[in-house]
Parts: structure tokens; C-alpha cells; sequence
């Protein structure tokens, strides 16, 4: 591992395909995982934690370990009697309902995936078993990858928008993921993504490999100068992996059709862990120091209001440059009220009869009409010197 990190910096470092990666983020993830598959008693933890998170699932089997034979070095567990799915014959297959499984199991990966964030990340047909009741039973649990809130939700979004075809959602998605680099070409990005989803919707029959669609994006992101977060990579692999199995059990199932029916289910269920007692507790705490502290922050803008000493910091904006085309501002709109009255008082000035005479108008009048024209000339030149430029640079950007 200390060879393929090093190996994975040298290449971060040197190369354009390693800076848009991150290999090495994606390393540690899988050192991580590799470095808790060597004590069984993680798997034994890891074992115990799946069986409560996926009891709602009565066609999913985890075998629990027997503590007293289980140490680091040595895993004891419930005897599943019963074949793994990659060695299924086509007649075996003929006395199961696949669809069912297949249904069962791909929600409960939704729901380790973006309920749960504790994701068995490892699901080939080799680890799981088809079981003489005509269950799926997950075996070899060591590895698994944790996916913490905040990538959750974009995941949902990410999920749903996939199934649904929408290559731009799934493009602005990614790239609220991903860390910008500076050859991120956001044009291409969302032109490769929705060619990429679109290609996918009419693949096989409409339905969606969902495991190659994430790898692609994230290999998409990466040549258009989008780091993909490390998390894609585990969810990829473990995609890829469900794939495998829908087509073995099922060759009609439909991922995106699974995505959109349990999304409502992934929802609720997050909803209710929101509401759990501990959130409510924190939740509770915290309007309750911010009811205390409130009237106190209140008397204090008071006092600084009457005393005059209330002030704004305003950060992000340009003073000068504000100030500049305020002015600017001011000077056009005084230069119009002015042209105005110049135009109201040579109309006055018409009615009087006068003996100075120009073009066979009072001179006065004859004056003021000139002097607001040439004024009104000006204003519009200014203004269009002022405008022109800014329309050129805007259509070179």
C-alpha cells in the first residue's frame, strides 16, 4: 500500500490525468477498506450493523458472527446453506423469483448508499449467496465505504436525475461534487454528460446500467477538469458490481425504474432520522441558547442604533468603482433636467415678442433651442462611448 500511495502521488503530481483524478484520495479510500478486511473483527462489527440496517428486508439474509469463535485473525459466522449467484445454471434460475430479489436487493443498496452512508462496497455474484429458502445472503463484509450526509443528498439528486435522462441536472450535480481545476471546461462538461446519459437511456432496451454511468461521469469530470470526489469511485465499483447481479437474476430489471419508485422510501426514512430524539435534543439546545442570547444581541444593535454607531461592512463590491458610476449617473440625469428647461423656457420664450430676430424667432429662444440641442448631442455621444465598449467585450467573453 506504501507503494501504490507513493505511486499515486508521483502521479497526482506529474500528470494531467492524475491532477484531474486524484488518484490519491482515491488510494486512501481503498487503503482504508483494505487495511479493515485484514482484522475480522471489523467484519464481525460490520456484519452486526448490516443486519439492523437492512431488517426490513425479509428476502436479504446477514449472517451474524458466533462471538465465541472470532477473533482478529480467525471470522466464525451462521452457516448459509446455499450456492453464490455467480454459479447459478439456467435451470436453477427457472425455480426463483428474480425480480423480487433483484428489487429487494437493489433498494437496500439505495438505502446503504443514501440513508445509511455505510455501504457494502463489494457486491460481485462470488459474495452473494442464493439460499436453499430462496434468499440472498451478503457474505464477506470487510469491505465497505462510508458516505457521510453531505454527500447523500447530491447522490440522491445525481441517482434521480440519471434515471429520469436529465443531462444537464446530472452535469450541474456533478460539478457542486466535484473540486474545480483550472482546466474545468464547463461547456464540455455538460455537452459530454448529456451525450453520455442520453446514450445510456437507449442502451439496452431503456434501461440503465447505473455502475458504468457513474464511472463514466466521473471519468467525464475528470477530463474536463473536474476532480471527482473519492466517494464516486466506491459508489461506481459497487454499482458495477449490482449490475452484474440484476442482469445474472434478472436481465429485464430496470435500475432507473428502482431509483425513481424508492426514492419516495429513501426520503421518509430520512426524514425520520432527522426526527430522531438525539437531532430533536441538538435541535432543541439550540433554539434554546439562541432564545437566551437573544435579547441581549438585541439591546446591543439597539444601543449602537441610538447612538449612531451602527454600521455596515459590506465586503465584494468596489467602493470606488460604485461611486464612479453613481456619479456618472447624476452628472446624465443633471445634464437632462437642464436640457429640459433649456427646451420648456426657448418654447416660453417664442410667445414674446422681441426686436432681436434670428431665423425670424427671438434671438433668446433661437439660443436656448441650440444650446439644448448641442447639449442633448452630447449626452447621447457619451452615453453610446460609455455603452458600445461594454458590448464588445461582453460578446469576446
Amino acid at each position: 500500500m506504501e507503494v501504490i500511495e507513493e505511486l499515486a502521488e508521483f502521479v497526482d503530481r506529474h500528470t494531467n490525468v492524475g491532477r484531474s483524478m486524484g488518484f490519491g484520495g482515491m488510494v486512501e479510500e481503498f487503503r482504508r477498506s483494505i487495511m479493515a478486511e485484514l482484522d475480522y473483527r471489523f467484519e464481525a462489527a460490520n456484519l452486526r450493523l448490516f443486519k439492523a440496517n437492512l431488517a426490513d428486508y425479509d428476502l436479504i439474509v446477514v449472517p451474524q458472527p458466533i462471538d465465541d469463535y472470532s477473533t482478529s485473525v480467525v471470522l466464525t459466522m451462521e452457516l448459509v446453506d446455499g450456492r453464490n449467484v455467480g454459479s447459478l445454471g439456467p435451470l436453477a434460475l427457472q425455480e426463483i423469483d428474480g425480480t423480487a430479489l433483484v428489487r429487494q436487493l437493489f433498494d437496500c443498496y439505495l438505502d446503504q448508499i443514501l440513508v445509511d452512508g455505510f455501504v457494502h462496497a463489494d457486491p460481485h455474484p462470488g459474495n452473494l449467496m442464493l439460499t436453499s429458502d430462496g434468499r440472498l445472503a451478503l457474505i464477506d463484509l470487510g469491505m465497505v465505504a462510508r458516505i457521510g450526509p453531505h454527500m447523500q443528498d447530491p447522490l440522491i439528486r445525481l441517482l434521480v436525475a440519471l434515471s429520469e435522462g436529465q443531462g444537464r441536472e446530472v452535469a450541474t450535480i456533478m460539478s457542486g461534487l466535484g473540486e474545480k481545476r483550472e482546466s474545468w471546461n464547463p461547456a464540455l462538461f455538460e455537452r459530454e454528460v448529456t451525450y453520455l446519459v442520453q446514450q445510456h437511456q437507449i442502451a439496452v432496451l431503456g434501461n440503465m446500467e447505473s455502475g458504468r454511468a457513474v464511472g463514466e461521469l466521473a471519468r467525464i469530470a475528470g477530463q474536463c477538469g473536474l476532480r471527482p470526489p473519492s466517494e464516486l469511485t466506491m459508489l461506481s465499483k459497487a454499482l458495477l458490481n449490482l449490475d452484474q447481479v440484476a442482469c445474472k437474476l434478472d436481465s429485464n430489471f430496470d435500475p432507473g425504474a428502482a431509483v425513481r419508485d424508492h426514492v419516495g422510501e429513501i426520503m421518509r426514512r430520512k426524514m425520520l432520522r432527522s426526527a430522531s430524539p438525539a437531532n430533536l435534543l441538538a435541535a432543541t439546545m439550540d433554539a434554546k441558547e439562541f432564545v437566551e442570547r437573544l435579547p441581549g444581541r438585541v439591546n446591543k444593535v439597539m444601543d449602537a442604533l441610538a447612538e449612531g454607531q451602527l454600521t455596515l461592512n459590506i465586503q465584494g463590491i468596489d467602493e470606488k468603482e460604485l461611486m464612479r458610476g453613481v456619479q456618472k449617473l447624476a452628472n446624465r440625469v443633471s445634464a437632462g433636467v437642464i436640457i429640459a428647461s433649456l427646451i420648456i423656457g426657448a418654447a416660453m420664450l417664442m410667445r414674446i415678442d422681441t426686436r432681436s430676430k434670428l431665423l425670424g424667432y427671438p434671438s433668446i429662444a433661437i439660443v436656448c433651442f441650440l444650446a439644448a440641442a448641442l447639449a442633448g448631442v452630447w449626452l447621447i455621444v457619451t452615453s453610446l462611448m460609455h455603452v458600445l465598449p461594454q458590448r464588445r467585450r461582453h460578446r469576446r467573453h
